[in-house]
């Protein structure tokens, strides 16, 4: 059997969704799943005190293990690698020079790992109305104000257990996400083709949010649980959320 690491930004609330999505999509995968409790670009830094511009053959369980002595896995253990960070840009060494950095290493979860960015953070899974998802299309945010204390983000977030145990909910949210990756990307807020959709990649996505918000000081609200669901199970999985019905 094949080993999974995977790398939160958060411990309680990221881990509850990793959980229950692992547990609705009955990945069989041994996985082990850690938290790194600090952000982005602290890693960034971290990353290049230790490699500095040689980046190419980064471990990002020795990192793991420099910052977290309880940390004891080996990078030859796992057979896939994904890490989970927010955007953040409210960050005081925010820039997206850095993110641009990461996300070219990290980008093959069999090599160096694949990392997968929340806009603006993970409470963005729960950014949601379940009566109307068509509203999630002109959901932004302005980066620098507190996207925490937003009434329907923390609405939602304050029931999350409760969201995280509804199958159809799950689904909604992967659909939600789904459309609004392709609508980031290519300005439409439907499900695309199935091969169509395996052309957007993280890097993409990225650049879109910069080209098109971040250059205004925006984002546009986008989780990427999701897309890892999708990326890890292929297009029997992407069929079964495109078909999920309204509640």
């Amino acid at each position: 059997m094949s080993k999974i690491l995977i790398i939160l930004e958060g411990e309680k609330l990221d881990y509850s969704i990793i959980t229950n999505l692992v547990r609705e999509y009955e990945i069989d995968s041994k996985i082990e799943i850690t938290s790194y409790k600090t952000e982005i670009y602290t890693l960034y830094s971290k990353i290049k005190k230790e490699y500095g511009e040689d980046m190419e053959n980064i471990d990002i369980t020795t990192v793991l293990k420099n910052s977290d002595s309880t940390f004891n896995f080996k990078k030859n253990e796992f057979s896939e690698i994904y890490l989970f960070f927010d955007y953040d840009g409210h960050h005081e060494t925010a820039t997206d020079e850095k993110i641009e950095e990461l996300l070219r290493y990290f980008n093959d979860e069999t090599e160096n790992g694949k990392l997968y960015i929340n806009y603006p953070m993970v409470e963005s899974f729960f950014h949601v109305d379940f009566s109307d998802i068509e509203k999630y299309e002109e959901k932004t945010f302005e980066i620098g104000k507190g996207y925490k204390s937003l009434n329907e983000v923390h609405l939602q977030t304050s029931q999350h257990i409760k969201i995280l145990s509804d199958k159809v909910k799950i689904k909604l949210i992967c659909k939600q996400n789904i459309m609004k990756t392709n609508f980031i990307v290519k300005d439409e807020y439907t499900i695309p083709e199935y091969d169509d959709y395996r052309t957007i990649d993280q890097n993409i996505i990225f650049k879109n949010q910069r080209d098109k918000f971040i250059v205004s000081k925006t984002i546009s609200i986008l989780n990427n649980f999701p897309n890892f669901i999708i990326n890890y199970f292929g297009e029997k999985v992407y069929e079964k959320i495109k078909n999920e019905p309204r509640i």
